[in-house]
């Protein structure tokens, strides 16, 4: 199989060498393979291939160090004499939906667990729904298509409904200012624009809370509106806009809260490119599929903002990351598997962590 550039990430991966399983494929590479080929992309190929310029050394440095910490302890692994889980033989099949959750898998699990020459074998669906239901019906051990609060609103309307495994990644949203270097620069009275949907409008509140700039009553309230706020000392404006309209704001206003992710229909690429689409950003949009309205042509020129630009991001041990995360769930009865666990341990591990990072910079972020 021949090589080609990973699609819509914020600097490109190079696919290796080797089968990957998809549907019925195979892949047979090594994890020391996998690391070798991650350090040797960081040093080479990614440099070229990259948009945003040279990496820099303390960035190039961490990344090193990452590399050697996840080599050190594979080298510590092989050594424990301690009781360890066989996975050799054994075969795992998790419903995927389109964009990072297969791309995740693909291209990071399924090459180390080769090593152990155990099957990660991943099935895309077009929809949360049907790789729940595929979960359910035995089809697929386990799934990894949706967020938190998508799996427990699917449980709540679903008789016999999964179990969480853990959390992944999640997507966050920043505070974004032509005019200020920090959040703390603002000033009494000044305006913040925040989403007027009721995610973005209450993981924006969250985020003020998080920093300081005010008090929400209940600081794990997800739908937070203003009307939740109980101390406000600055008397900050606030000002609700549509998603699709928030980049925009960015030249006039002195501050504007948001997710990247959601507003992809005024990016200058493509937004059917792999890992556009928002998981969670579904709500925020109010134009029809496959409808061009004047708004749409002017917001083709704006430039779109990357969560790196932002001067402060949501912490990732906060309500909103949590509840927000990306996750594995399974059936009740699997939730303990040992191949699952062995999954969910690769996708906590530092050098998960290192691929994320080289993949995704900070558009994704790993929950652990």
């Amino acid at each position: 199989m021949s090589r080609r550039m990973w699609k819509g990430t914020s600097c490109g991966l190079i696919r290796y060498y080797g089968t990957v399983i998809r549907k019925g494929e195979a892949c047979m590479i090594t994890r020391k393979q996998f690391i070798a080929a991650i350090l040797s992309t960081t040093t080479s190929c990614l440099l070229s291939a990259c948009t945003g310029g040279t990496m820099s050394t303390k960035k190039q440095e961490a990344r090193e160090e990452a590399a050697q910490q996840a080599a050190a302890e594979e080298n510590g692994a092989e050594g424990n004499t301690g009781e360890a889980v066989d996975l050799t033989g054994s075969t795992l099949v998790v419903a995927t939906t389109y964009g990072p959750y297969t791309q995740i898998l693909e291209y990071f699990a399924i090459p180390i667990l080769a090593e152990q020459e155990a099957v990660l074998q991943v099935v895309e669906y077009k929809s949360a729904d049907e790789a729940n239901s595929a979960v359910k019906s035995g089809k697929a051990d386990a799934c990894f298509c949706q967020q938190l609060n998508e799996l427990n609103a699917y449980n709540l309307e679903n008789s016999k409904g999964l179990s969480y495994v853990g959390g992944v990644y999640y997507r966050p949203y920043g505070a974004f200012s032509t005019k200020h270097d920090t959040l703390h620069e603002i000033a009494q009275d000044e305006t913040i624009v925040i989403p007027s949907g009721a995610v973005g409008k209450g993981r924006a509140l969250l985020l003020l809370n998080q920093e300081g700039i005010i008090k929400l009553n209940n600081p794990n309230k997800l739908d937070s509106t203003t009307f939740d706020i109980a101390e406000n000392p600055l008397s900050v404006q606030f000002r609700e806009v549509e998603a699709s309209e928030l980049a925009r704001q960015l030249d006039d206003a002195d501050y504007v809260i948001l997710d990247p992710n959601a507003t992809s229909s005024i990016t200058e690429e493509s937004s059917t490119d792999e890992g556009a689409t928002d998981e969670g950003a579904a709500e925020e949009s109010t134009t029809d599929e496959g409808a061009s309205t004047e708004s749409d042509v002017a917001n083709a020129n704006v430039l779109q903002p990357r969560i790196s630009d932002a001067i402060v991001i949501e912490a990732s041990d906060g309500v909103a990351a949590t509840q927000y995360a990306s996750v594995m769930a399974t059936t009740p009865n699997l939730k303990d598997d040992a191949r699952i666990a062995a999954l969910m341990e690769l996708l906590h591990s530092n050098e998960f962590s290192l691929f994320m990072q080289d993949t995704y910079g900070q558009e994704l972020i790993p929950t652990a």
